[in-house]
């Protein structure tokens, strides 16, 4: 956190409304191509009090889970965060068995695993890939392998075989609701029409594993699709 005030005699502050505005210092260049956000519209007591500052989110506190994020989930990262080559999140985390390196000849197959970590309990968070058909686990990262990666995103390239049925167990130790968000995209893309899976995050009610079950490839076998229709207790179904 920071504060702020004015120092030119006036009283004026942020206020209702104004959270998540920015907070910026001023270069010298009239166009404001030098200006930089430093903080973030955070609270305060009341509005303009002149014995009592503003609060805002210090920017560079957070810089480091900004650049990953930005540099792993960008297309067309600023050139001033330096991105390049795998993504930081994947060469900030602990080392893990992983597949084969992917090349361009495996696109087919290759889908990429996206996670945002909890921003509270990180470290119970847990997840498997395996196959359908046969059970056998084609990727996974314990529970704790994400200790004390708060609220970071890490994205995990896998390459599987296509036209086949897999299942992505997302595992939380203690049961008490995970506030992250896990997805499955296709290939290396981040569009939603190449999603295969979405968990935007469970609560308590959903026990300690949700599993989402996908196909990777363009001509899935025929299935039979359960349709279902929930009550006003829908936490009482399994």
């Amino acid at each position: 956190m920071m504060c702020a005030v004015d120092n030119v005699g006036t009283v004026s502050d942020a206020c209702q409304g104004d959270s998540g505005g920015a907070l910026v210092y001023p270069g010298a260049a009239d166009d404001g191509s030098e200006d930089v956000q430093v903080g973030i519209v955070s609270w305060g007591f009341g509005c303009a009090d002149p014995d009592f500052p503003g609060v805002y989110s210090r920017i560079s506190s957070q810089y480091a889970w900004l650049r990953s994020t930005i540099c792993t989930n960008s297309n067309s990262p600023p050139s001033y965060l330096g991105c390049s080559g795998a993504s930081l999140s994947s060469a900030q985390s602990n080392p893990a068995p992983t597949p084969s390196p992917i090349t361009q000849q495996d696109t087919e197959g290759l889908i990429t695993i996206f996670v945002e970590t909890d921003p509270l309990n990180p470290q119970d968070l847990g997840w498997e890939l395996s196959s359908v058909s046969d059970g056998e686990t084609v990727d996974s990262r314990a529970i704790g392998f994400y200790a004390n990666k708060y609220k970071e995103a890490f994205r995990h390239e896998v390459l599987v075989d296509p036209e086949q049925f897999y299942k992505l167990t997302i595992y939380d130790k203690k049961g008490d609701g995970f506030l992250g968000y896990v997805a499955v995209f296709k290939g290396r893309s981040y569009v939603m029409s190449d999603v295969l899976v979405l968990e935007p995050g469970f609560s308590s009610v959903s026990g300690k594993s949700v599993t989402h079950g996908f196909y990777v490839g363009s001509s899935p076998s025929r299935i039979l699709t359960l349709d279902l229709k929930f009550d006003n207790h829908p936490e009482e179904v399994g």
